[in-house]
C-alpha cells in the first residue's frame, strides 16, 4: 500500500521550486539590434550571460536589467573579439561605472559595481564610442590602455545623464563582431517563478490544514 507523502515531503519540495526560482538563470541573445539609449532592450530577471554582436562599426547595444542588491560583475573577458567596453547607468541614464582594458593583458571589458535592487542599464561598445551627456563625456577619456581601472562618472559630463555616444557625433571606431558578456548572478528571480513556488507551497500547508480538520481520533473502549 503506498503511503501519501507527509506534510514535510510536500514542504521539501515547495521550497525546492523556491530555490529553483531563485537560482534559474539563463542566456539572453541579442533581438534585432538593441539600441544605444535606455530604455535598451529588456532581458528581465536571471539572465547570466548575453550575447550579441557590434554591426554595422560604431554600433553600441544597451540592455535593461533588473538586479537585485549585491556586488554586479559584468565581463567580456575571453568572450568576444572585440576590442569592448562596458558602462552601466542607472535607471535614469546617470553613469555608475566603465571600463575599456581588464589587464594589461586584455581588450577585453570587465565592471563591478555595488548596487541596490532596481532598474540598471548595461551598453557594450567598442573601442572607442564612449557616453556623452549635454555636457561631454560622462567618463574620463583614459590614454593609459594598460590594465584600465573601473571608471566612476568623473568626466566633465559625469553629473548629468547620458544623450548619445562620441561615435554617432564622428568619431569612429575600426571593429564589428560577436560577443557575449558574462554576468554574475545578482539579479532577482522572476516574479512568475515566484508566484508558481509560492502557490506550491500555499497548496502544501492548505492540505496539511485540511487533513488535521478531517481526521477522526478513535480511543480504544474500556469495560468496567
Amino acid at each position: 500500500m503506498k503511503s501519501k507523502p507527509s506534510f514535510l515531503q510536500g514542504a521539501a519540495f515547495a521550497l525546492f521550486l523556491i530555490h529553483g526560482a531563485c537560482a534559474h538563470a539563463s542566456v539572453w541573445t541579442e533581438t534585432g539590434d538593441a539600441v544605444d539609449m535606455p530604455a535598451g532592450q529588456y532581458v528581465g530577471a536571471g539572465i547570466d550571460r548575453i550575447n550579441g554582436s557590434i554591426q554595422p562599426l560604431n554600433d553600441v547595444d544597451m540592455y535593461r536589467l533588473q538586479l537585485g542588491s549585491g556586488l554586479f560583475t559584468a565581463s567580456t573577458v575571453g568572450l568576444s573579439s572585440v576590442d569592448t567596453q562596458l558602462y552601466l547607468f542607472d535607471a535614469n541614464g546617470f553613469g555608475i561605472v566603465g571600463n575599456d582594458d581588464a589587464s594589461s593583458a586584455s581588450l577585453q571589458s570587465t565592471i563591478s559595481a555595488n548596487l541596490t535592487a532596481g532598474v540598471y542599464f548595461l551598453a557594450i561598445s567598442a573601442f572607442n564610442s564612449d557616453p556623452l551627456s549635454l555636457a561631454g563625456r560622462i567618463f574620463p577619456d583614459s590614454t593609459d590602455f594598460t590594465g584600465d581601472p573601473n571608471w566612476s562618472a568623473t568626466g566633465p559630463g559625469g553629473g548629468s545623464a547620458l544623450t548619445g555616444w562620441t561615435s554617432s557625433g564622428g568619431a569612429t571606431t575600426t571593429q564589428a563582431g560577436s560577443y557575449g558578456i558574462q554576468l554574475n548572478t545578482a539579479t532577482v528571480p522572476e516574479p512568475a517563478s515566484m508566484g508558481l513556488a509560492g502557490l506550491a507551497l500555499t497548496g502544501v500547508l492548505w492540505s496539511s490544514t485540511r487533513r488535521k480538520k478531517n481526521t477522526t481520533i478513535h480511543r480504544p473502549s474500556t469495560t468496567v
